[in-house]
């Protein structure tokens, strides 16, 4: 499939992904520094099914999550990785080819999806750094995704696990439950580094 400008937004083609060369962590994609065990819970928001899926991976960072996201996408199933850091974008164009990767802000989303003539995804993959971030940041990203997915399309967003919350993370929670219809918090995945807790977010709500 091609969009408008004639760029290859492709179903997956089932090929690996190359390891790895940056070995170093990035904050432009937090969810990346957590591990296979984050991966797994991330891959498993896509369902079994023949119908066209339409994945949206924001921040990925080195690629460490995608790779799960593509080795579970369905046979129709599209993704696109959107990643604003310039190294991780080249980076991700040398390690998997296969990847359609767009420069640009998790902000600008609904922009991005018209600028390609892409239709509203069936879930968004969060590995942005949303501890790390003002309120103004956070509140205008979150009405980005919101205002992009499907009615009944789903987040799927990794936050630090902390034994006292930062008040970025306790208004990020916050701002989940007064922006979807159903909102839960996976148990700690310890084995991560750092430790960290995944949210579920479904069926957003415009009106907010």
């Amino acid at each position: 499939m091609y969009d408008q400008r004639g760029m290859s937004i492709r179903p997956s083609s089932r090929r690996p992904a190359a390891s790895s060369s940056i070995r170093r962590s990035s904050r432009t994609g937090a969810a990346a520094q957590h591990g296979r065990r984050l991966a797994a819970h991330a891959a498993a928001l896509i369902p079994r099914t023949d119908e066209p899926y339409f994945v949206v991976e924001i921040g990925p960072g080195t690629g460490a999550v995608t790779d799960a996201i593509q080795a579970r996408l369905p046979r129709n199933g599209t993704l696109i990785a959107v990643e604003r850091c310039p190294l991780m974008v080249e980076h991700l164009h040398r390690t998997r080819p296969w990847l359609d990767v767009i420069p640009g802000d998790a902000a600008d989303l609904p922009e991005i999806l018209r600028r390609y003539g892409l239709s509203q995804p069936n879930l968004i993959i969060s590995g942005l750094p949303w501890s790390l971030w003002n309120a103004e940041q956070q509140t205008r990203t979150l009405v980005a995704l919101t205002g992009s997915l499907l009615p009944d399309g789903v987040l799927g967003a990794a936050l630090d696990a902390c034994p006292r919350p930062a008040p970025a993370d306790v208004r990020f929670r916050r701002q989940l439950h007064q922006r979807f219809q159903h909102v839960r918090g996976e148990r700690l995945i310890w084995l991560s580094a750092p430790p960290a807790r995944w949210y579920v977010a479904a069926h957003p709500l415009l009106d907010v």
